[in-house]
Formats: structure tokens, C-alpha cells, sequence
């Protein structure tokens, strides 16, 4: 008989901790799971999993990103509903929201196997020290909650075991087939001139990925040609426009929006920009590097296992715009170092971030193999 699993995360539009959630559920195998997701929202995830796969969904019209206290009870008292309706072998949980409503909801219920997956810890936000605490302890009730948890690199591994020792170091994985379209094709796809040098980032328009702080390096940038390309929705848009415009950047820097497979044009990028303030381990990082572009990322989450020395890209520490235009100027004059670097990065990620590897040791804890 199929054991029924149900992947649950907070929102639906398309990010990394989504691309997560939609390689697991397609790639699972369906004879042995049945499986179903749920989540709030309608945003590409649905879509691709519904649509495209045929995977059963489950929209949870409260559950929102943002904290609110009576839409939280809510959205709780859904989840509570859904699991005693599908009554599940198997919860996995994504985003801190999802995992701490999901767990104890799942505890309650007595789902079997609750896991949870940490797509970076929220603690880790530059916040007060109130606030933090408040946060930790709501992270430490989420592990004391769930039977397993999945981390993405070895500092969240070593920040969980300060909670739980119930722990699985897990990295995400990339299919090491992913096709991209040259640069010129890719720069064709994007509306992109020619003529232009670009530098870019594949990123969900959010405070956590710092792109305020990328148009600032980017505004003290000299090189006339240079253009800066921003992929992605999110929250915010109007604010980094007001940027873009109080810079007088608004002929240098494009807005593109939610683009399907985005990731397929990174080589329209002579540099791969991710300033991130907070991240767990990012797909954006591993599929610049497979594409072989090179890249500049700060030291926050798992990105020092993707990159831990400067001969695979450039590290700064978060929140330095200077740090980032001091990168970016060195990359840009020197061909021989991006190449260089580029192929070195290639390397690193097919060697440790095999998207099989992640699949086979994720499936294994489902079946208290690891």
C-alpha cells in the first residue's frame, strides 16, 4: 500500500525553497508514495505542479507569508483540518512558517514523520536582539515538533544542533543536464542590446537578497556601458524603482519581472550577482556556476559551501556595497580570472551538488534509511 505524503510550504510563488518542493514532488516515486502539496497562494509552484505534472495540489487560502496573529489561528486550524481529512503518513515542511504550524499541527495529529527542512534560519536576520529570541524560540519549538530535520550546509547544520541532534545534512542538488541558451540567444530572449555588457541577479524581490544594496554598488560603477538586469517579483519592486530612479539609473538598470525558466539566459550575465543578507543554500548560485558564469555572493548561509575559496568567485561580507563594486570592477577587467574561475566553480558543483544524490538521501530519511 502507498504511503501518502503531503510537502507543505507557505507560498506558492516561485523561489528557491519552491524549486525545492517541485523537484521533490515530481521526482518521488509514485508507485511506492502518494503524494499531494499545499500551500497559500497561486503562484507558479501550482502551476507547474498541477499543470505541468499533474501532481495534486492544495491551495490553504489563509496561510500567508506576513505574521498576523488571527490569520495565523486560522491558517493553523487549516492545516489541523487538511491532516485530519488526508490523514498522511509523511509531512515535509518548508519555510519557518509552514514548519511551525505544520509541526505542531502534525504532532497533534499524529502524523507519523514530521520533517522539516530549513531553507536558512530566520534568527539569522539583521533584527533586534528581542526579536531574535523570540524567533529562536519559535525555531527551537519547530525541531522539538518534527522528527527530522533537513539542513542545506553545514552551518545550519552546526546553529540545529544547538536544538536537536535529530539532523540530516542534505545539500540541494542541481540536474547536471540543465541545458542554458548561449549568450546571444540569451540576451535575445531577455530584449537585451547587444551592444551592452550585463551584470545580474535571479532573485524574489525581498529584503533578504539585499538588491538595494547591489544598485548602490552598482550606482558607483563607472563603466558607461554596463547594465545591470534584475529577474524576479516580490514585495519590493516599488522600493528599489524609487532607488533606481532616485539614482538616475533608470536607462542602465531593467526590471524584468517573473520569467519562466529564467535560469536558462544566466549566460546573457558577464557576472552573476547574488548580495543576499540571508540564505540558505541558493539554486540561483548552483546554476550560475553549471552554466559556467562566474560569480560574486556574500558570506551568509550555505553559499561558503558552494564557494569556499576565492579561485571558485568572490565573496563579501553582507550589506557591503563597496565590497560588491570592488568585486565586480576586478571581474569585469580581467577575462582570464571569469573564465577561470567560472570552469573551477563548474567543476566544484558537479562534483558535490548532484540534484540525484539530493534526491536519494532526502528519500531515504522519508524511509528512516539515513
Amino acid at each position: 500500500m502507498r504511503k501518502k505524503i503531503v510537502y507543505m510550504i507557505t507560498k506558492s510563488n516561485w523561489g528557491g525553497a519552491q524549486k525545492y518542493v517541485y523537484d521533490l514532488a515530481k521526482s518521488i516515486d509514485k508507485n511506492e508514495y502518494d503524494v499531494m502539496v499545499a500551500f497559500g497562494g497561486s503562484g507558479a509552484l501550482k502551476q507547474k505542479l498541477s499543470g505541468e505534472r499533474g501532481i495534486r495540489t492544495i491551495q490553504i487560502e489563509s496561510l500567508d507569508r506576513d505574521i498576523s496573529i488571527f490569520k495565523d489561528i486560522v491558517a493553523f486550524i487549516d492545516i489541523l483540518t487538511l491532516l485530519i481529512r488526508e490523514k498522511p503518513d509523511i509531512i515535509h515542511l518548508n519555510s519557518s512558517k509552514m514548519g511551525l504550524l505544520g509541526s505542531l499541527a502534525g504532532k497533534i495529529t499524529r502524523v507519523n514523520k514530521r520533517i522539516f527542512t530549513v531553507h536558512g534560519w530566520s534568527f539569522n536576520e539583521k533584527i533586534s536582539g528581542v526579536k531574535k529570541f523570540i524567533i529562536k524560540s519559535m525555531s527551537k519549538f519547530t525541531t522539538r515538533c518534527s522528527t527530522d530535520i533537513i539542513v542545506l550546509s553545514e552551518t545550519e547544520k552546526e546553529q540545529t544542533e544547538d536544538f536537536t541532534k535529530k539532523v540530516h545534512l542534505i545539500p540541494n542538488g542541481i540536474d547536471l543536464h540543465t541545458k542554458f541558451l548561449s549568450k546571444d540567444e540569451s540576451l535575445s530572449k531577455l530584449n537585451l542590446d547587444k551592444r551592452h555588457r550585463y551584470i545580474g541577479v535571479i532573485a524574489e524581490l525581498h529584503r533578504n537578497k539585499a538588491l538595494d544594496v547591489l544598485i548602490s554598488a552598482f550606482s558607483n560603477i563607472e563603466e558607461k556601458s554596463l547594465h545591470l538586469v534584475i529577474i524576479g517579483s516580490g514585495e519590493e519592486k516599488e522600493s528599489l524603482q524609487k532607488l533606481v530612479d532616485h539614482s538616475a539609473l533608470s536607462s542602465k538598470v531593467h526590471f524584468l519581472g517573473h520569467i519562466d525558466n529564467a535560469s536558462e539566459c544566466i549566460k546573457a550575465f558577464e557576472i552573476f550577482v547574488l548580495p543576499s543578507r540571508k540564505e540558505g543554500l541558493p539554486y540561483t548560485l548552483l546554476e550560475a556556476g553549471l552554466s559556467k558564469t562566474p560569480v560574486i555572493s556574500t558570506t551568509v548561509g550555505g553559499i561558503r559551501s558552494i564557494i569556499p575559496n576565492d579561485g571558485l568567485g568572490f565573496l563579501v561580507k553582507p550589506e557591503s556595497s563597496e565590497g560588491l563594486r570592488d568585486k565586480i570592477e576586478i571581474l569585469l577587467g580581467n577575462e582570464k580570472l571569469r573564465k577561470d574561475m567560472a570552469e573551477t566553480l563548474c567543476n566544484h558543483i558537479v562534483k558535490n551538488f548532484n540534484i540525484k544524490d539530493m534526491h536519494d538521501k532526502t528519500f531515504k530519511v522519508y524511509s528512516n534509511q539515513e
